[in-house]
C-alpha cells in the first residue's frame, strides 16, 4: 500500500525470509550458549537454507542499505559458524570440515574462520594441517594486509603445539577442579572458558573478529 514517503509492505513477519532467518540464527546462538549441539545444528540449518545471498545486493551501494547488509552479513557468517561447532561437536568432523573450508573461501580474512578450520583439523587426526593453515593465514595477514593473528588464534597455535587435552573437549565445557580457577586452563590456550564455554567465546572472539575484519577492509581499501 502507498504511504508516505514511498510504500508500505503490509505482511505478516512469519512471511518474511529475513525475519525467519534472524530468528534462526538468534535460536542457534542460544543452543549453542545452552550446549543443546541438535537443537543449534537444526537451527542453524534452518536459517542457512533460506539465506539466497547479500541483503539487496543490487542497492549494496546505496548509504541507507550499507550498515544493515553488514549486520545481515555477520548474521550469517555467525550463524555458518555455530554451524561448524555444532557439528564438530556431534562428532561430524567430515561436515565441519567441509563446512569451514567454504567459510573460509568466502571470508579467507575472518579469523574465526581460520580459528574452527584449525580446530576441526586437529580434532580429525590432523595437528600438522592444522599448524599449516596457521602458518598459511599469518603470512596472508602479513603480506596482504600488514597485520599480525589475533590473540586467540596464537593462543590456539600454542595448544595444538602441546597436543593440550582440552581440546579434545571442545566445544563441551570441560569441569573445573578444586585447585584450577574455572577458567584458568582453557582460557591460557586460547580455549573458550569452561563454564558457559560458547557463550563467552563465541560473543567475545566475534567481537574481536568484528573488530579485526574492519581493519582487514580499511587495509585493502
Amino acid at each position: 500500500m502507498r504511504q508516505a514517503p514511498g510504500y508500505y509492505l503490509d505482511l505478516d513477519p512469519e512471511q518474511i525470509d529475513l525475519t525467519l532467518f534472524e530468528a534462526g540464527c538468534h535460536s542457534s546462538r542460544s543452543a549453542i550458549t545452552a550446549e543443546r549441539w541438535r537443537d543449534a545444528l537444526a537451527a542453524s540449518e534452518s536459517a542457512l537454507g533460506l539465506w539466497r545471498g547479500p541483503l539487496l545486493d543490487d542497492l549494496g551501494d546505496r548509504e541507507w542499505i550499507r550498515a544493515e547488509a553488514a549486520r545481515v552479513d555477520e548474521l550469517h557468517s555467525e550463524c555458518r559458524e555455530n554451524h561448524v561447532t555444532a557439528l564438530l561437536a556431534l562428532g561430524r568432523f567430515a561436515d565441519a570440515l567441509n563446512e569451514v573450508a567454504h567459510l573460509r573461501a568466502a571470508d579467507p580474512y575472518r579469523e574465526r574462520g581460520c580459528w574452527l578450520q584449525m580446530m576441526a583439523l586437529y580434532r580429525t587426526g590432523r595437528g600438522p594441517e592444522a599448524l599449516d593453515v596457521f602458518t598459511a593465514y599469518s603470512a596472508q595477514l602479513a603480506d596482504e594486509l600488514g597485520l599480525d593473528p589475533g590473540q586467540d588464534l596464537r593462543e590456539l597455535q600454542t595448544a595444538i603445539l602441546r597436543q593440550a587435552p582440552d581440546l579434545a573437549r571442545w566445544p563441551y565445557s570441560a569441569p573445573a577442579t578444586a585447585f584450577e580457577p574455572a577458567c584458568s586452563t582453557s582460557r591460557s590456550m586460547g580455549l573458550p572458558r569452561p563454564r558457559r564455554v560458547s557463550s563467552f567465546s563465541l560473543t567475545w572472539n566475534g567481537d574481536r573478529t568484528r573488530r579485526r575484519g574492519r581493519q582487514a577492509r580499511s587495509a585493502r581499501t
